[in-house]
This record gives C-alpha cells, sequence and structure tokens, in this order.
C-alpha cells in the first residue's frame, strides 16, 4: 500500500438500516431542539426515516432523514416570528436607527440642543429595546413549539414537490432546446 494511502481508511457512503437512521436521529434530536427552539416527537423522527428512505431519492439515510428534520423545524421555528413581539421589535429598531442618524446630523449642524433632546429619546428606546429583547426571551422560553409527525409530512411533499419541479422544468427545458435545433437545422418543418 502506498505510503499516502496508509493514514486514510475507506468510507462508502450508504443507506444506513432504518433502525440505524433512527438511532442517529435520536441522539442528535437534542441538538435540533436546542438549536430551533422547538420540541421534537419521537413518532416525527421515526416519519422523518421512513419518507426519507421512500421518497427521498438524492440522498442517503440519515442525511436525507436530518434534512427533513431540520426542514420542518426550521419551519416550525419560522412560526414563532409572526408574533406581535417580533413586530414590535423590529419597529422600535428602526425607530432608534432614525433617531440616531437624526442627532448625528444635528450634531454636525452645531444644533446641539436638538442633539440632546434626541439623545434622550434614544436612550428611552434603547430602554425599551431591552424590555422587548427581555420579553422575547420570556416568549421564546415558554412558547415551545412541537415538530410532529404531520410536520415532517408537509415537509416531505414540500421537498420532494420542490425537487420533482425542478427536475420537471429542466426536462421541459432540454426538450425545448431540442426542438428550437431541430427546427434550424430541418427546412420546411415549422409546425411540427
Amino acid at each position: 500500500m502506498p505510503p499516502w494511502k496508509e493514514g486514510f481508511s475507506q468510507f462508502t457512503s450508504k443507506n444506513q438500516p432504518l433502525e440505524e437512521a433512527l438511532q442517529i436521529l435520536k441522539g442528535i434530536r437534542p441538538n435540533y431542539e436546542k438549536f430551533h427552539g422547538v420540541k421534537i416527537e419521537s413518532d416525527a423522527l421515526a416519519a422523518a426515516v421512513s419518507i426519507a428512505k421512500r421518497y427521498i431519492r438524492d440522498r442517503f439515510l440519515p442525511d436525507s432523514a436530518i434534512d427533513l428534520i431540520d426542514e420542518a423545524s426550521s419551519q416550525k421555528r419560522s412560526l414563532k416570528k409572526t408574533s406581535p413581539i417580533y413586530k414590535e421589535i423590529s419597529q422600535t429598531e428602526f425607530k432608534l436607527k432614525k433617531i440616531i442618524q437624526r442627532k448625528e446630523s444635528a450634531v454636525v449642524g452645531s444644533q446641539f440642543e436638538e442633539a440632546i433632546s434626541l439623545r434622550r429619546m434614544e436612550k428611552q428606546l434603547l430602554e425599551k429595546l431591552a424590555e422587548l429583547n427581555k420579553k422575547r426571551k420570556e416568549f421564546e422560553k415558554k412558547e415551545i413549539l412541537v415538530v410532529s409527525r404531520e410536520d415532517i409530512e408537509k415537509t416531505a411533499v414540500q421537498m420532494t414537490w420542490h425537487s420533482s419541479f425542478f427536475h420537471f422544468k429542466s426536462r421541459q427545458k432540454i426538450a425545448t432546446n431540442i426542438k428550437k435545433s431541430l427546427r434550424k437545422s430541418l427546412v420546411g418543418q415549422k409546425k411540427s
């Protein structure tokens, strides 16, 4: 064996047996729950493995099942972002940014009284923002969303539909290009 090969072990990527893939998902579940701020049901893990094995053909287990779990968890987390607290934080940050810009312009224009007034407003908005962020953290702690089997199924439909749609579109584009090239090379065949 050549010396450069001695340090490497052979690795082949194949589908893991279903039970092994499920055990891998159970092992990484806490990381995904913590990262996305959701709870993933055991039933959802089993569904991810079986659905990925059956319907996701472009990747192997456990990677395809992990992708399903990650995407479903991400979608659940995005539901939290529609809460009014996030909108209020965004509006407050926008107001704060405008106040800071106006304050800096006032200082540059030697309008110090206005700059002092804007600085007071800036402090008030910073305090409000700190309070809102505190509320947001409390909301995120108590509002735990659950990733269920149904969420995995919906995500799988979305993922497989997108891939099949793009596969269809690429085949459609190839067929259109073939038609165009045939029309150029064949005389009198426009209507076909």
